[in-house]
């Protein structure tokens, strides 16, 4: 019964939305608090003045009960009705002896009084629920939510592993830090820092703690008063970041290589050094061929201490074509630690870095890339470019099938012939390719309605359809004179036999 009153709807109010159960009608409704009533009602009156209290909840309550039935018109239009409806039943109650008499007169000679208005809203905060709307948005989406309309309807209780304490003083430190003595005091200003008013600087930061099972949130804050939260939303071009990546993958291969050669003598180390394939193996056996330290912690402080040269004088290749790249400050050009560029964030550094990591990978496969690409003859040449072609096809029937998979054979016909030029040989190809079996009459029938101004006879027709049937041009060559991507003309042929065809039998 108890959980069949507080889940009873008592209708919606503006100002305080959607009212479910005897506590939130009665604080909705009346103004009454839930805690205050219970109080009331269980203890016996001392004197009139309690008489009255106890009887005013009682047939607020009383009312609510009777509401459910249709609590829209009696709770909004038919308040006169409720009236009527609750006296007629506080008469019954003591009829039946479930009230005394005194009760029920002090009640009758009470009116249903209405709260007329909502509370004043309290000052909305953006930034003060950031956490909290984060934690309901990825809720929703473990619950397989639609909305958080539909979370607010669930009854529970969840944990979070947000420090409530450490997230409320650094969201009030981030505010602080919009004014100028703020950020003054957090040394905000000076050289290649804050200059002006920091109002409009906007800071986010997300802190997490290491315990001996996962990593876990404990603050997650920005000091920006809109919805937007930056660390959920936002989608940023840090430098510095690629630069901890970068570091991060250079000292895990650091790692990696101590494992591997950590318990070496000299005259293996030496053996590995002399046809070491790449920078970062020479150096590690070199390093543990000289360091009577032999352990991660030391190696890992050493690469850290390893220079690298930050001169601007050199092109890289990289996959979009050769580029030159700069320092931030033209006094950090010359050979630094890793530690040092890392502070000073020196782009030259971490692009010697990655060109270093990339050799390091290439080398450590079953074959070198080199010898593999520069010899035809190569015994693994063929599985690679085959790998290679098969992640590339991947790559592109995924962009097919996301523009053709909801279509039906018709509207995909249709869809792949606006995507070439319209000229006869080019439709022709199109149409034989996606449905080699289709009789001529339904090819002409297809060129007619795509090349209204085109007028081709019966011969022409012919001859197009015997010349560009599927047996006449491989898959490849189809799709060069089409001027369409071979595997676009596959897919959408394979899509007329098979509608409804998922991703993966696709693929």
């Amino acid at each position: 019964m108890v959980d069949y009153v507080n889940s009873t709807p008592l209708s919606a109010r503006p100002g305080f939305g959607e009212v479910i159960g005897l506590g939130d009608g009665l604080h909705t409704w009346y103004g009454t608090d839930l805690d205050e009533l219970v109080r009331r009602l269980s203890e016996p009156p001392a004197d009139a003045t309690a008489r009255t209290g106890q009887a005013e909840v009682y047939k607020q309550v009383l009312s609510l009960l009777l509401a459910q039935r249709r609590p829209s018109h009696y709770l909004l239009d038919g308040r006169d009705s409720l009236r009527a409806l609750t006296d007629d039943h506080l008469r019954l109650l003591a009829e039946a002896g479930v009230i005394d008499a005194g009760l029920r007169d002090a009640a009758l000679a009470l009116p249903l009084v209405f709260r007329e208005r909502p509370p004043a809203p309290a000052p909305a905060s953006f930034v003060a629920r950031k956490a909290l709307n984060a934690m309901r948005a990825h809720l929703t989406s473990l619950l397989r939510l639609k909305s958080f309309y539909e979370l607010d309807r669930l009854d529970m209780e969840v944990e979070a592993t947000l420090d409530t304490a450490a997230q409320d003083a650094v969201t009030e430190g981030l505010r602080r830090m919009m004014d100028t003595k703020g950020a003054k005091e957090a040394g905000l200003y000076g050289e290649r820092l804050l200059t002006g008013d920091p109002a409009g600087v906007v800071y986010s930061i997300t802190l997490f703690e290491r315990t001996p099972t996962a990593n876990l949130v404990r603050v997650q804050a920005d000091n920006m008063e809109r919805p937007l939260d930056l660390n959920e939303g936002g989608k940023f071009d840090l430098g510095s970041t690629a630069k901890l990546r970068t570091l991060t993958t250079y000292l895990e291969i650091v790692a990696e290589l101590h494992g591997r050669y950590a318990a070496d003598n000299k005259a293996q180390l030496k053996a590995v050094a002399e046809d070491a394939p790449d920078p970062l193996t020479r150096w590690a056996v070199d390093y543990l061929a000289r360091s009577a330290d032999r352990s991660l912690g030391a190696m890992v402080d050493a690469a850290m201490q390893r220079k690298y040269s930050a001169s601007a004088g050199e092109t890289f290749f990289t996959g979009r074509g050769n580029h030159s790249f700069a320092n931030f400050d033209k006094r950090h050009n010359g050979p630094m630690p890793v530690a040092e560029a890392l502070r000073h964030s020196v782009n030259l550094v971490f692009i010697r870095m990655m060109r270093d990591i990339v050799k390091y990978y290439q080398a450590d496969g079953p074959d070198s890339v080199k010898d593999l690409l520069s010899d035809p003859a190569h015994p693994a040449r063929r599985a690679y470019l085959e790998r290679f072609a098969d992640m590339e096809g991947k790559v592109f029937l995924d962009q097919f099938y996301k523009r053709y998979a909801k279509l039906d054979p018709d509207a995909s016909l249709s869809l792949l012939a606006s995507r070439s030029r319209p000229v006869p040989h080019r439709l022709a190809v199109v149409f034989r390719s996606v449905r080699p079996a289709a009789p001529v009459a339904a090819f002409g029938r297809f060129l007619a309605a795509r090349l209204p101004e085109t007028h081709l006879s019966d011969t022409q027709v012919q001859t197009l359809y015997d010349k560009y049937g599927p047996d006449s041009f491989n898959l490849h060559d189809r799709g060069y004179i089409a001027r369409l991507h071979p595997l676009e003309l596959w897919l959408v042929a394979y899509l007329q036999t098979h509608p409804g065809a998922g991703r993966g039998e696709v693929v």
